[in-house]
């Protein structure tokens, strides 16, 4: 989905382009996958590569990296996937390969 973003030089264009697509592509796909995930991880009690690739959608998008778009729009909107990149990130898996493990 990332790779689909619109992207200008111009910054009015761009938000403007972002805006339609999160209106439109993004919406599309946050709104299946939230009605294919079992919980709390995609395909139910355990983790795939499929939570891996969620997560970094969400995550970019949470973290303000995805421009013109709000960092709640995937939790607001979709309350499960945001379940779901919360259990990614309390995987021991996860924490201890990111760095994220508070010892």
């Amino acid at each position: 989905m990332m790779t689909k973003a619109p992207q200008s030089k111009d910054q009015d264009e761009k938000k403007r382009l972002r805006e339609e697509f999160r209106d439109g592509p993004m919406k599309k796909m946050c709104g299946l996958l939230s009605k294919r995930c079992k919980g709390p991880f995609y395909t139910g009690e355990r983790m795939s590569i499929a939570d891996l690739v969620i997560f970094g959608i969400c995550d970019t998008v949470a973290t303000g990296n995805f421009d013109f778009v709000e960092t709640d729009y995937i939790t607001k909107n979709w309350p499960n996937l945001g379940e779901l990149t919360k259990a990614v990130k309390e995987e021991h898996l996860v924490q201890d390969y990111g760095g994220l493990k508070k010892d």
